[in-house]
């Protein structure tokens, strides 16, 4: 029974990623970013581009990633003195 439902997953899967290569694929659009970079190191007096990437646009994602690690790291550790 087990072995059954495996077959018929994994064909389901196979066919799922066949139709889904099959399928026409929409083109990929691509845009110029190298000048907004170039624009928000300026502003900022940044001479590093990564930092430019880090301070500008994704500073509040780099924020909030920090923030989801300190949490769990804390949530870990009272969890680990609990038990």
């Amino acid at each position: 029974m087990k072995r059954i439902r495996f077959c018929s997953i994994l064909a389901l899967a196979l066919c799922g990623v066949a139709i889904f290569l099959l399928l026409p694929q929409p083109e990929l659009l691509t845009r110029e970013v190298g000048a907004s970079w170039v624009r928000i190191a300026g502003q900022m007096g940044i001479q590093n581009m990564v930092t430019a990437v880090y301070l500008g646009p994704r500073m509040f994602d780099t924020f909030i990633e920090v923030m989801v690690v300190v949490l769990t790291v804390y949530g870990m550790k009272f969890v680990r003195e609990r038990i």
